[in-house]
């Protein structure tokens, strides 16, 4: 049975019938979306790395905003390998987002909207302006919480997400996700909950890649796949932002 073999955990994908045996790089990987590629990638990068890194983008802490939000995490914490993770096994499924990961919608628009921001990240906000007559009305933001990553790796993901959008097979896997006449970038999620049930169908990502405009994620409960449920309303959603507001 083919698959990575982790302290007994197996790392199965989906996409090997079209990819064979070839060697896969970040950006095929993620065209793609091959579990076992960042599975390794995160066992590279260690536990405590990964954790830190994530913190960056504000998991593990509350999220400065004007409405509470639930805490996102990589893992529970509670383990004694590096991170908190309990073992290897739970660090290579959290690389490809699964394990003891938990993220909010708002927490993964972040992640979109730093990597189009040429890796900065922007402080949330619910409103852009308090209008009236009154001595409160103002304008709000935008602010800048802080640098997570250089624009070298921004623009590494940024190339990467685009090609999960509009590259050959990325269009196969993540059919739905491009506007039409606008470069779009972005990442589908499938969210095994364990149980009975389909998991949760993510995706996040924004357009145009060379001047972004609009981040969005799109969360589907029990939707399935990411890339048949969430990633063909992105799609249309980012659309429907180009009519209102234009293309550029």
């Amino acid at each position: 049975e083919k698959g990575l073999v982790v302290e007994g955990f197996r790392v199965r994908d989906g996409h090997h019938e079209v990819t064979g045996d070839t060697a896969l790089d970040m950006n095929a990987a993620t065209e793609v979306s091959c579990n076992i590629w960042y599975a390794l990638a995160g066992l590279e990068t260690g536990g405590g790395r990964l954790v830190d890194e994530a913190a960056k983008l504000g998991f593990g802490d509350s999220i400065p905003f004007d409405l509470p939000t639930a805490i996102s995490r990589v893992t529970s914490g509670d383990g004694r390998a590096p991170g908190g993770f309990n073992d290897d096994a739970e660090l290579a499924s959290a690389s490809f987002g699964q394990g003891e990961t938990f993220v909010t919608p708002l927490q993964m628009a972040l992640v979109a909207s730093t990597v189009a921001n040429d890796g900065v990240l922007m402080k949330p906000h619910l409103v852009t302006a308090l209008t009236g007559e009154g001595p409160g009305a103002r304008t709000i933001g935008p602010d800048a919480w802080r640098r997570v990553m250089s624009e070298e790796d921004a623009r590494a993901l940024q190339a990467a997400m685009q090609r999960a959008v509009e590259g050959k097979l990325g269009r196969e896997f993540t059919p739905g996700a491009a506007v039409k006449g606008v470069p779009t970038a972005g990442k589908s999620g499938t969210a095994e909950l364990g149980g009975k049930g389909e998991p949760h169908s993510w995706f996040i990502g924004f357009a145009p890649v060379d001047d972004p405009q609009v981040a969005i994620a799109v969360l589907v409960e029990r939707g399935g796949r990411g890339g048949e449920r969430a990633a063909p309303l992105a799609g249309t959603l980012m659309e429907r932002y180009f009519e209102l507001y234009g293309k550029p």
